[in-house]
């Protein structure tokens, strides 16, 4: 009396339990980022005001230099990257704080977990590395390489994974969607994971749409 749940292939199902832990894991980092940044704030240090990204290459440099013991912002400011725009002075003032010892303690469990959990995800990223290998080629990339990234897409995006993402979706769809505005390869993997490539289970697009 019920029409069929779908249900992806079990290669495909591999792969979506794959991508939605690897969604969570994002998620708990988040929330210790979140959680590093209140720290900073109930000591009154605005790191994350002057750089848009506390673990970014300073931004890291920065934290873990505090959690070792330092506390003269001048050394901080040494560990500016040239990519910083804000400059050291700007830096110097902004870590002018309270370094009071709860809230470092809690600066430095939550660093300790956000680098957990960013090694669970380069774990998983190299179990759907290996996933997708095993995944079928509708083109040979010796024959059609995978054309340049559009430019607009030339950046790494947070949380993209570190292996060839892109020429895997290429080799295993075939086209390289990438083009497509909004299409970046890990919104492409998302679909891929949960739908599958056989688009003949929907009558149209809308039933796709809608499920």
């Amino acid at each position: 009396m019920l029409a069929p749940s779908f249900r992806p292939p079990e290669d495909l199902c591999q792969l979506r339990s794959l991508l939605r832990h690897r969604a969570n894991l994002i998620q708990m980092t988040v929330k210790h980022m979140q959680h590093m940044h209140k720290a900073l704030d109930q000591m009154h240090l605005h790191l994350h005001h002057v750089m848009s990204d506390v673990t970014g290459v300073t931004g890291l440099r920065m934290l873990r230099a505090l959690v070792a013991g330092e506390r003269d912002p001048r050394t901080f400011a040494q560990y500016r990257d040239s990519r910083i725009t804000s400059s050291p002075d700007t830096i110097i003032k902004a870590l002018e704080g309270d370094y009071r010892p709860e809230h470092v303690f809690t600066l430095t469990q939550s660093l300790a977990l956000y680098d957990f959990t960013q090694q669970h995800i380069a774990a998983c990223d190299q179990e759907i590395d290996r996933v997708l290998g095993t995944f079928a080629s509708l083109v040979d990339l010796d024959a059609h390489p995978l054309p340049p990234p559009p430019t607009a897409h030339r950046q790494p995006q947070r949380h993209e994974p570190t292996f060839a993402l892109r020429a895997h979706l290429y080799r295993i769809t075939g086209v390289d969607l990438t083009p497509v505005p909004g299409f970046q390869a890990l919104t492409i993997h998302t679909i891929l994971s949960e739908v599958g490539l056989a688009m003949s289970q929907w009558p149209t697009d809308t039933h796709c749409a809608s499920w």
